[in-house]
């Protein structure tokens, strides 16, 4: 359950005239078994995250998100940043500034509880992006994004320093068209890498499509650039097995024709207790693997 609470008196020092603070949070633990023999208890996930928000007035609002991860004692690492952004919203629509990790073009149709189809010889992970998004306001099921993202990380990349870097720390720009109404959400974006090295990638695209049939739910991803031997793909299908009982798989096959899959299930003890059982095989020394996990947010 969300804990909220009016932190008026203590933004008021700070120049700020009201606003509102949320802390949510989740904590899940649980036993993994990795081909290879290797497995054991450990935290699969510890954060805490804290939003603010503030009415401007004139129709203006500011909302700013940050999220500490690595709460853990069996975490494995120190405590550490993950996602924060601030939104300024209003009539002409949103700008976000943001440090988020984004997933492979691939990742929205992974919807089977679960593992994802990242690791072993399939999709590497998400990555951590620097990114400025313009979004336009609604027009009826349709919505447009502009944003400009920074691939570039560490002291050597500061700023737009990864314009010059290899493929994995291209700058670039990209526009997302979306659809969404009813049962059916579908999307289509397009990127254009800015660099100066011509062997690298230079555009890709993703289109995306889900569909809600209340039995069942089934979601198509696909993406490629130019430099990309191959198309990848994933395809993703979940179905309830009544109120609590959740279960589905995931398919996908990468850049290089490497496949894989996921298949889960989740049973919701309650709105914020879930146990999930996954197992996965996705090539290479790592890439099969068996979990089960149990989780609380609040």
């Amino acid at each position: 359950m969300k804990k909220s609470f009016a932190a008026a008196a203590v933004l008021a020092a700070a120049g700020a005239a009201s606003a509102q603070v949320t802390i949510t949070g989740n904590y899940v633990f649980g036993y993994e078994q990795v081909s290879g023999g290797n497995g054991g208890l450990y935290t699969d996930t510890a954060n805490v995250q804290f939003t603010a928000k503030e009415d401007l007035g004139n129709g203006l609002t500011a909302t700013a998100k940050v999220t500490a991860a690595g709460l853990a004692r069996s975490g494995g690492g120190d405590v550490a940043g993950e996602d924060a952004a601030v939104t300024l919203a209003g009539a002409f629509g949103s700008v976000e500034l943001s440090s988020k990790e984004t997933g492979n073009g691939t990742s929205g149709a992974w919807i089977a509880p679960g593992y994802g189809l990242d690791g072993g010889n399939l999709f590497g992970g998400g990555t951590p992006k620097d990114r400025i998004t313009y979004k336009l306001p609604a027009m009826g099921p349709f919505g447009l994004a502009i944003a400009y993202t920074d691939r570039s990380s560490g002291a050597a990349f500061v700023g737009a320093g990864g314009t010059t870097g290899t493929v994995t720390n291209q700058n670039y720009l990209y526009a997302a068209l979306t659809y969404a109404d009813g049962p059916l959400s579908a999307g289509l974006t397009y990127a254009t890498f800015m660099h100066r090295n011509l062997s690298a990638k230079s555009q890709g695209f993703t289109v995306a499509a889900a569909y809600d049939a209340g039995v069942a739910k089934v979601a198509f991803s696909a993406d490629k650039a130019n430099s990309d031997a191959q198309a990848a793909y994933a395809l993703g299908l979940s179905a309830p097995l009544g109120a609590a009982l959740t279960v589905g798989v995931n398919y996908g096959k990468d850049y290089t024709g490497d496949r894989g899959y996921t298949v889960g299930a989740n049973y919701a003890l309650s709105k914020s207790v879930n146990v999930t059982f996954s197992t996965k095989d996705l090539g290479g020394a790592t890439g099969k693997a068996t979990r089960l996990l149990v989780g609380k947010s609040f």
